[in-house]
């Protein structure tokens, strides 16, 4: 075998198999540490989102417990459940009536606090929109939406309106 054979051998065990051996290593390894990062990210994003719902059902247990308080529901709902879709029974067609009548109010209630509310929000951020969407936790095209919805002027609520006692120009 000549020289040049012997060195190409000595130089292919000397440099490459243990540069072959360590990049296999390290391959192994990143990827392990990659599943580990994306599979811990997964388990917050689950985490979160089962947060979330929990918290919807937990308002909706809320929002029950205060209905089931109501005279009209306590009146109604046992004949609504009592006779459910028997359309021809009069009992159940007022019961029904006056169950959806509350409905209504409901509305209202809620049009009239998000309306309060927007204005209370407005008034602590002298009108201006980004601190008021801050504050509300609402995006800011939703807040410009909701405004116009109630047709809420934000102008009216800005910090430019001059103090009656201030003489400065």
């Amino acid at each position: 075998m000549s020289q040049k054979t012997k060195l190409t051998i000595l130089f292919v065990a000397f440099t490459l198999i243990p540069l072959v051996i360590f990049g296999s290593f390290f391959y192994l390894q990143a990827r392990s540490i990659l599943q580990a990062v994306r599979i811990a990210q997964l388990n917050n994003i689950a985490d979160l989102k089962k947060d979330k719902i929990e918290t919807f059902f937990n308002e909706r247990r809320a929002d029950i417990r205060s209905v089931q308080n109501f005279l009209n529901v306590k009146r109604n709902l046992p004949l609504v459940s009592l006779l459910p879709g028997d359309e021809t029974s009069a009992a159940y067609a007022t019961a029904l009536r006056e169950l959806d009548g509350q409905l209504k109010p409901f509305q209202v209630a809620k049009k009239d606090f998000e309306i309060e509310y927007l204005r209370l929000v407005l008034e602590k951020a002298r009108g201006n929109m980004s601190l008021a969407s801050r504050l509300a936790d609402i995006p800011r095209q939703n807040l410009y939406e909701k405004l116009q919805k109630y047709e809420i002027d934000k102008d009216s609520f800005r910090a430019e309106k001059q103090d009656p006692n201030n003489t400065h120009l």
